[in-house]
């Protein structure tokens, strides 16, 4: 990293008594209940902070986020407008906010003056069995009604191109707008573009970015033979949601929109 750039320190974080009897599911491990705990790994002077998934790559200058004016919430982060049913038990309708926690912008000072972790352990603790998107579903029902919806461009879902802006709450000229200019792509669900077999939009978004690191010329471990058929089918899968959304929505039938 140049100097004009900041610094980068690593922190390692082992307490895995607080949540060792949490709920994990697929690709889902209890790494995830991490971002709970974030007022208790950074020093107590840090008062604020971006929080970004692993799977996420950023395309616009941060600052415009870190900017954002979060008042007296506490955090801002990008609406989830899916999975109704699995969170249904847990008192959410479809017109109730409920954010997706792979980009948020954390007030830990608020977090701290609330004594905000022990809610969310309680909270888990007491509901693991409705607990279907894990820390995500704590962090939306514990700080229900002081969440802020920053704008689908900071958290835009590689899944996004297969909804309509009507489905987004958003106009058609603003959907196709973020569709082609997005500001953060998050590639959310276990279809990463990591893998050769699976062809999420922005794809090569994703690898343009890794041609940046040390990593360029990676080879995907699933390159092989037998998975050119899947990534073929994947591909035309692509270009019809992306083209053609009315008549792969047709194709697509009953499926869900998104694939865990």
């Amino acid at each position: 990293m140049s100097p004009d750039a900041g610094s980068v320190e690593a922190i390692v974080y082992k307490d895995p008594s607080s949540y060792q009897n949490l709920p994990t599911h697929g690709h889902l491990t209890a790494a995830v209940y991490l971002r709970l705990f974030a007022t208790e790994y950074l020093d107590p002077s840090v008062e604020k902070v971006l929080y970004l998934d692993s799977d996420t790559i950023v395309l616009a200058d941060l600052g415009e986020l870190w900017q954002f004016d979060l008042g007296d919430a506490f955090l801002g982060a990008v609406p989830e407008p899916y999975d109704y049913s699995q969170r249904h038990p847990l008192g959410f309708g479809p017109d109730d906010l409920y954010i997706n926690a792979g980009v948020m912008l954390l007030n830990l000072a608020k977090w701290r003056a609330e004594r905000i972790v022990p809610k969310f352990l309680d909270f888990a603790y007491e509901n693991k069995s409705l607990l279907f998107s894990l820390e995500q579903d704590v962090i939306n029902s514990v700080l229900r009604g002081s969440i802020r919806d920053i704008g689908y461009e900071w958290n835009w879902q590689a899944v996004f191109p297969r909804f309509s802006h009507k489905d987004l709450g958003l106009s058609a000229e603003r959907y196709a707008e973020l569709r082609r200019h997005p500001k953060i792509v998050h590639f959310l669900s276990r279809y990463k573009p990591w893998y050769f077999r699976w062809q999420p939009h922005y794809k090569k978004v994703y690898y343009s970015a890794l041609a940046q690191t040390p990593w360029r010329g990676y080879i995907p471990p699933d390159k092989k033979l037998r998975n050119v058929p899947v990534m073929i089918s994947k591909v035309l899968q692509q270009k019809l949601e992306w083209y053609l959304p009315s008549v792969a929505k047709k194709l697509r039938g009953s499926r869900s929109l998104i694939d865990r």
